[in-house]
């Protein structure tokens, strides 16, 4: 996917400068006339060589060089005080003042907060990539990239790069396999503080309960030591886990003390270092994958807007009529916002504003009714500024859809991560209705994105994920 401009980009960071340069056109073009999707050619090829050039003249390459510089020291920071924490904790654990260590208590401390942490990766956290990973990220993003190139806006290739993160599972791999790297350093340092413990020091293991019979500690340490057992690691035999109990645990003999060491290193290794590795590994596959094919996507506005475009096809002898094709709405795509905000296309003089019955929240804003071609200006400029997670517009359904009123709705939807309409009133004229609805599906709006019911409309805009 590479051009000769291109090849000391991955595909990935020539998607990251297509995009840029595409949010860059938007930003210095005419808010009244986006581009329509289908509007640029569909070679990819193309479009990042164009890119690639014209985002030089803007210095954005180096930008980017300069971004995954300081990605890899923020990141080697990060690691070195994870294994300083690591190792702090492994000889906290076992190489405190006392030679006498709780063995259960000890592989708790070292394995206890990681098992919850992978725990909740494996049920929740896989959605967001990983705690570790997004606070290196968020980090990265105030110091990574310096300052917008363009004046009072903000900058092009930092909403690029949360827009691809976004696309594909990108950024959930990538924060994933980041948080995991962070982890498996940890967990290292912090078995390397305890192997070298246990090869400096005489240490006696204990098991101390107070209420507990000894069978429970049996089977825990026998059920614990099967997998590394597998391994070739020593799990105590009974009579040392009696001894253990009791007060003969002071003189436990070297035999005694390797079994229990090789018993505690095994099971950090099995049960904390392997699994986290695992996640590591599929993650770093994920993404690799991934990011091997991501693509510029074309069907989205501002392509068009790039200066030295030639649409593709055989040469014009006459001017083409004015296109008529309105174009489709823009598929659900994240933004950096959780506001959502209502607006009116031409609604009558006699509708209340807002809608009665919505309910809504005062998290959620309130445009004035939307008339003119300026006002949609306004409104078009606004959401490029702000583009908010929920957009909900109303349309006036005892009118005739026309062709402005669709258009207006493709327009905004680029600029939203979620567009919705509400057909008011409800008890507008059937075949107007009907008039609507297929208007809607013919720009691909339909099922749940159109509503006829105000409160549910409400309900949907007061909803924050």
């Amino acid at each position: 996917m590479t051009t000769p401009d291109t090849d000391t980009f991955s595909p990935f960071d020539a998607c990251w400068l297509a995009e840029a340069m595409r949010l860059h056109a938007l930003d210095t073009a005419d808010p009244a006339r986006p581009a329509r999707p289908g509007a640029a050619p569909t070679d990819a090829a193309t479009i990042l060589a164009l890119t690639h050039s014209l985002a030089q003249q803007h210095g954005y390459p180096e930008r980017v060089q300069r971004w995954h510089r300081h990605a890899g020291w923020l990141l080697g920071g990060l690691g070195l005080l994870a294994v300083l924490a690591g190792f702090s904790a492994g000889l906290t654990l076992v190489g405190g003042a006392t030679r006498s260590v709780n063995v259960l208590w000890a592989l708790l401390g070292l394995i206890g907060v990681h098992s919850v942490a992978l725990l909740f990766w494996l049920l929740l956290g896989q959605a967001s990539g990983g705690a570790a990973g997004r606070l290196w990220f968020a980090l990265l993003q105030r110091w990574g990239l310096g300052a917008s190139p363009l004046p009072g806006k903000s900058d092009p290739l930092g909403r690029a790069l949360a827009a691809l993160l976004a696309r594909d599972g990108i950024g959930r791999w990538w924060f994933g396999m980041s948080t995991h790297a962070l982890w498996l350093l940890a967990l290292a340092a912090a078995l390397l503080a305890l192997l070298a413990v246990l090869s400096l020091r005489s240490v006696t293991f204990t098991l101390e309960t107070t209420i507990l019979p000894a069978t429970v500690f049996a089977a825990v340490v026998e059920g614990l030591g099967a997998a590394p057992a597998w391994l070739g690691f020593a799990v105590p035999t009974p009579a040392m886990i009696d001894a253990a109990l009791g007060p003969a645990s002071a003189l436990q003999d070297a035999v005694a003390g390797r079994a229990w060491a090789s018993w505690l290193s095994g099971c950090v290794l099995v049960y904390a270092l392997l699994p986290r590795a695992l996640a590591f590994l599929v993650c770093q596959t994920l993404l690799r994958r991934r990011r091997a094919r991501c693509q510029p996507a074309l069907h989205l506005p501002g392509f068009a807007l790039l200066p030295g475009l030639t649409p593709a096809g055989p040469g014009i002898v006459d001017p083409a009529p004015a296109p008529q094709v309105i174009g489709q709405v823009a598929p659900l795509h994240h933004v950096h916002s959780h506001g959502s905000l209502l607006a009116g296309l031409e609604l009558g003089a006699d509708m209340s504003w807002p809608p009665r019955g919505m309910g809504l929240q005062p998290t959620v804003a309130v445009e004035e009714h939307v008339d003119t071609r300026e006002q949609r200006r306004a409104l078009l400029s606004r959401l490029k500024s702000a583009p908010p997670a929920r957009l909900l517009l109303c349309v006036d359904g005892r009118l005739s859809p026309d062709r402005g009123s669709l258009r207006a709705l493709v327009d905004c939807s680029f600029f939203a991560g979620e567009l919705r309409v509400l057909l008011l009133p409800a008890s507008c004229p059937p075949e107007r209705r009907d008039a609507w609805l297929q208007g809607f599906t013919d720009i691909g709006l339909g099922g749940e994105r159109v509503f006829t019911d105000a409160a549910l409309a409400g309900g949907w805009l007061n909803h924050h994920d």
